[in-house]
């Protein structure tokens, strides 16, 4: 983050947790950077590309790719105030999101590797009385609902709902109403925004599928959500686009004058990013499936915050610093399985049917991760 020049802001290391009849409500502390949550002015203050030496045309839109023999070569631009020209560059970077058209223009639009999204997503600022909760970003789980809340600065709370995507019907006919019975459906959450007041309209999105486009060519390359996107869930996507965004720069810089060495640090780069984002991807998909809290889960969720170095693991897959994998290896499950049966009213049937589809994601998994390792 100091790299990208954003100080850090809040960090999430440490979660103590707390369970009842599927209803899970980690609460986690600040220690260290690991993820961060601001209002639009502060991501402005801190994100001006200007800051940086770099020229900002503002009510320009690009409309085409200019090619040279097979080569993207620039791009068509229509300016306000100043009509259609073009602009020439040795590589052209579309950071132009999930409807990139610089992907649609060199012909992968279409991903590669497509999840579908199972989860809507409704958001909302809150002003935040609430000093307690100030270095403390919070999610619950109640049965299939999801809600997480976020602290900014300028005394905001960002409030995010991810109920199951078969909902969107309910909140297209009545937005606030379902907003609002979601929250009270999230007693933990309900009671996290008490004294809080929503002073943002609620911004929806319903269909986010997760994917993996192909990201470089001759003379492009696409950056951010424009090549890889993972559901919001889990929170990654903003580091992605930060880090591999950078990452894209300080590998073409030093080629921008040679297009053959250019190509090849732009491909090397995009499989660094896939290699390094792949297993997230998956991870990610898990609790994107908006399927009910389980009695594996509240094991799994539970039980870190039990032991000596308390949610440190699981938190440490949200920060990226252990990867998904060795938070539940074989005989982690097999530890969990053991204990979870022993949870009065848990039906021993269901737990082991639970297992059987985690240990059959969990190996379809591995086989893909293996499959794109050659």
């Amino acid at each position: 983050m100091i790299r990208l020049g954003a100080a850090p802001r809040r960090g999430v290391h440490r979660a103590a947790g707390r369970a009842g009849p599927r209803r899970l409500q980690p609460r986690s502390t600040t220690s260290r950077t690991a993820c961060a949550c601001g209002d639009r002015a502060w991501t402005r203050r801190w994100w001006t590309p200007r800051a940086a030496g770099a020229e900002v045309r503002e009510g320009a839109r690009v409309t085409g790719l200019v090619w040279t023999d097979g080569r993207v070569t620039g791009v068509r631009v229509d300016e306000r105030g100043a009509g259609p020209y073009t602009l020439h560059a040795p590589l052209v970077i579309g950071a132009d999101g999930r409807r990139s058209l610089v992907a649609r223009e060199v012909g992968v639009g279409e991903p590669h590797t497509v999840n579908a999204n199972r989860r809507a997503c409704y958001y909302a600022y809150y002003e935040d009385p609430r000093t307690e909760w100030r270095g403390t970003a919070a999610m619950w789980r109640t049965e299939r609902e999801l809600g997480t809340a976020f602290p900014c600065d300028g005394g905001l709370a960002l409030v995010l709902l991810m109920p199951p995507k078969e909902r969107a019907d309910a909140f297209r006919l009545n937005l606030e109403g379902e907003y609002d019975r979601t929250v009270a459906l999230l007693p933990g959450l309900a009671e996290r925004l008490a004294g809080c007041a929503r002073t943002t309209k609620i911004v929806r999105a319903v269909d986010l599928p997760s994917y993996f486009r192909r990201s470089t060519g001759p003379g492009w390359a696409l950056a951010g959500d424009a090549g890889h996107f993972k559901d919001p869930v889990t929170a990654q996507g903003i580091r992605d686009a930060l880090r591999f965004g950078r990452l894209l720069g300080e590998a073409a810089a030093p080629y921008l004058g040679d297009s053959n060495r250019l190509d090849t640090a732009t491909s090397s780069w995009e499989r660094r990013r896939d290699h390094e984002c792949r297993e997230t991807y998956h991870w990610t998909n898990t609790p994107a499936r908006s399927t009910a809290v389980t009695p594996l889960e509240e094991t799994l969720l539970c039980s870190p915050a039990a032991g000596p170095t308390g949610a440190r693991p699981l938190l440490d897959v949200y920060s990226r610093v252990r990867k998904p994998a060795e938070l539940l290896p074989p005989t982690t499950m097999a530890a969990l399985l053991a204990r979870t049966p022993a949870h009065p009213g848990v039906p021993r049937a269901e737990v082991l049917r639970t297992a059987l589809a985690e240990a059959r994601t969990q190996l379809a998994t591995r086989r893909d991760l293996r499959r794109h390792r050659r």
